[in-house]
């Protein structure tokens, strides 16, 4: 009888700890996906990209100016487009050892989009003398309110890689 009771409740053990494993990763669906392969090294690329107040610089003229609050790591800027429209957005994730930072963004945002988060990652491709300056936005909301969203946050990801293509092909 005590064995009958064992292998049941072993059976009930392991029944638990198969409803216990995590289910399947899903593929997260970036709503701007995009980077560019510099002939440069990893760290070049990331000192030129380290400091996010410094962003209008390498900007290719898209960026008037930024104003920021706070440090690196939990920094709030106010970014000045030059066509006169304006985004606040703050620093979530400030990773130097993994080349990542990672912004959040606060306005203006369309109705029902109630998250925008854009990140740059600095990867190293195969060949060991380049570095990629690596950028994706991910947005939940509905479809019409991220499109109206998603062409002035292509020019600003544009207007970075170009900038850094200008700064890295001399």
């Amino acid at each position: 009888m005590f064995r009958k009771i064992a292998a049941f409740a072993a059976c009930l053990f392991v029944a638990s700890l198969a409803n216990a494993q995590m289910e399947a990763a899903q593929k997260v669906h970036l709503d701007i996906d995009t980077g560019v392969v510099y002939k440069t090294s990893v760290i070049a690329l990331w000192d030129a990209i380290k400091d996010p107040a410094a962003w209008a610089a390498f900007s290719n003229g898209f960026v008037q100016s930024i104003e920021v609050t706070g440090e690196k790591e939990n920094q709030k800027r106010t970014i000045q487009f030059t066509d006169g429209t304006q985004r606040k957005d703050m620093v979530t994730q400030y990773q130097p050892e993994y080349k990542m930072i990672v912004f959040k963004m606060s306005e203006p945002m369309e109705p029902s989009v109630k998250d925008c988060t854009l990140m740059f990652v600095i990867r190293t491709p195969e060949e060991s003398c380049t570095a990629e300056f690596h950028i994706g936005v991910i947005m939940q909301g509905n479809k019409a309110d991220k499109e109206k969203m998603l062409p002035h946050l292509r020019k600003e990801m544009a207007s970075y890689l170009q900038g850094m293509s200008n700064r890295f092909s001399k």
